[in-house]
């Protein structure tokens, strides 16, 4: 069965964004396309379940909300709320590899995390 981890994030994206970028989160919502020659070199793109990390749910956590992606004068919020067997610290690579394009001051918080057996939530902030 496992254990599992709450995930919520909520963020806007840098206006220069490369645009592989935005095509592995479009991926990470729908995996309607091969995005294999797209992958940087990052620890995030080794673990096991990156790629189920926005479309994970379990009974444990009431997570509704579906993905997106939006775009808003030329701008993207991204929004996710899931819940994962984060076995292979999914999260904290995500985070890291997603900073460098956030559009957020550092120190806010974008989010938050919390394993089953967590008394409190783990928050997510810009570095």
């Amino acid at each position: 069965m496992g254990m599992y981890t709450e995930f919520k994030f909520d963020a806007k994206l840098k206006k220069d964004t490369p645009i592989g970028v935005i095509g592995i989160l479009e991926y990470m919502m729908n995996w309607d396309r091969d995005i294999t020659n797209i992958l940087p070199a990052h620890e995030f793109f080794q673990c096991d379940r990156w790629s189920m990390l926005f479309r994970c749910n379990s009974a444990y956590f009431d997570t509704p909300e579906v993905p997106e992606i939006q775009e808003i004068n030329g701008q993207y919020q991204l929004s996710v709320h899931s819940s994962l067997k984060n076995y292979g610290s999914e999260i904290s690579n995500f985070l890291d590899w997603i900073d460098p394009y956030l559009d957020e001051p550092t120190g806010k918080v974008i989010g938050h995390h919390q394993y089953e057996e967590d008394e409190y939530l783990t928050w997510s902030i810009k570095k």
